[in-house]
């Protein structure tokens, strides 16, 4: 008001008003420049060093990412064969970078500052929340703080039976299939079962129940993340959360929460009724994983005992939900990964089975137990190597 005053008193009103709104679309064109183009500018020369396809203005390579996941795993491939590796893909106007090199990929992995998540990985916390797997800063650091330690080897040991059976129920289900195959869906279900034995302490036997709903739930929502990770109008909540996809993904989350909230009231009771009959009232009262507990202790166990350090129920559910997701996804993907390397490599079969078979030999029943997988130390090597073995097979 006081500007428009002393501005009318030095020029006519008529003269004045629109060379103030100038003036002000001129500072306002200014700030943009300095702010959002110029750093952009250099954003985008900076990624221009980076090798990837060629990419559209504002779209970027959206055009050739219309398939699904195995349309969009071959389009990775391609790149990696052509641009070697490290490559970018533009998803509209934001780039991501590929990188295949072991060596590349450790200092981002070590650093204790670069722990902030992408933006896209918000899409999971209609699913998982913002448990360890989504959450950044404090919260992360507190909660990882919080959770190392129930992952001790008292608890693998407890479920290494349980694990194993698992396990044969797999091998027998490869034995059926005939010609080639996708061995993924397979190790999905198999590490499923393996999960909710771990983590929620609940054996569900989902290779030989394929199409219950949480399996077909989980299928589903992993398909839609990654059409909405690919597809830049899908990214923003409001335009996503009326779309198709958009409703099955609450559909999907429905059913998931139910089944997990189910297993977590289930487990809670038994806690409970557990502890009563020990001649206490308290969850906590017996040291999870000590010797004196003679019952297998779950993760779950693990978080519901947390609630004294000030894990609320919400965060249970959270974490419950991360580990259920994150814990079959990645290993699964492994376990492929491992299998079709091997599937290459003949000859490192041959010293791996050697080395079972002589493992084996020293155990007193002539079976690996949980002691004696951890003398498996070429197979341990084979294991973590697989990432890179994968890339150059």
């Amino acid at each position: 008001m006081v500007l428009a005053m002393a501005v009318s008193a030095v020029v006519p009103a008529s003269i004045a008003l629109p060379s103030l709104v100038g003036l002000l679309l001129v500072l306002a064109a200014v700030l943009l420049v300095q702010r959002v183009v110029l750093p952009r500018r250099r954003f985008t020369l900076a990624m221009a060093r980076v090798p990837g396809p060629p990419a559209l203005p504002v779209l970027g390579n959206s055009l050739i990412l219309t398939g699904g996941q195995d349309e969009f795993f071959r389009l990775l491939k391609d790149c990696a064969r052509e641009y070697g590796e490290m490559f970018v893909i533009w998803v509209g106007l934001r780039p991501f970078v590929f990188v295949q090199s072991a060596e590349a990929c450790q200092p981002l992995l070590n650093s204790s500052q670069h722990i902030d998540k992408s933006y896209e990985y918000r899409f999971l916390n209609d699913w998982v929340g913002t448990g360890l797997i989504t959450s950044s800063g404090s919260k992360w650091h507190n909660r990882r703080k919080l959770l190392t330690p129930s992952f001790h080897n008292k608890v693998m040991e407890d479920f290494a039976l349980t694990s194993q059976t698992s396990v044969n129920t797999f091998i027998e289900i490869l034995g059926k299939q005939q010609g080639v195959f996708d061995v993924l869906p397979f190790a999905k279900l198999c590490t499923l079962d393996i999960i909710c034995d771990t983590v929620m302490g609940h054996h569900m036997d989902f290779q030989r129940n394929s199409n219950a709903d949480y399996v077909e739930a989980i299928a589903e929502i992993s398909g839609i993340m990654q059409r909405r990770f690919i597809t830049p109008w899908l990214k923003p909540d409001s335009l996503f959360n009326i779309s198709p996809l958009g409703m099955k993904q609450r559909k999907c989350v429905k059913t998931i929460h139910k089944y997990v909230d189910n297993i977590i009231e289930m487990r809670e009771k038994e806690l409970q009724k557990r502890a009563h009959m020990n001649g206490n009232v308290d969850i906590g009262c017996e040291p999870l994983g000590s010797k004196a507990s003679k019952h297998r202790i779950a993760l779950l166990d693990l978080l519901l005992e947390m609630r004294k350090d000030g894990l609320s129920d919400e965060d249970i559910r959270e974490e419950a939900n991360t580990f259920m997701f994150a814990g079959h996804d990645t290993s699964a993907t492994a376990v492929s990964w491992c299998l079709y390397v091997l599937g290459k490599h003949p000859d490192v079969q041959d010293r791996i089975l050697e080395e079972v078979n002589s493992v084996k030999s020293e155990t007193p029943d002539g079976t690996l137990n949980f002691q004696a997988t951890q003398k498996l130390h070429y197979l341990d090597c084979c294991i973590k190597e697989v990432t890179v073995c994968s890339q150059r097979a």
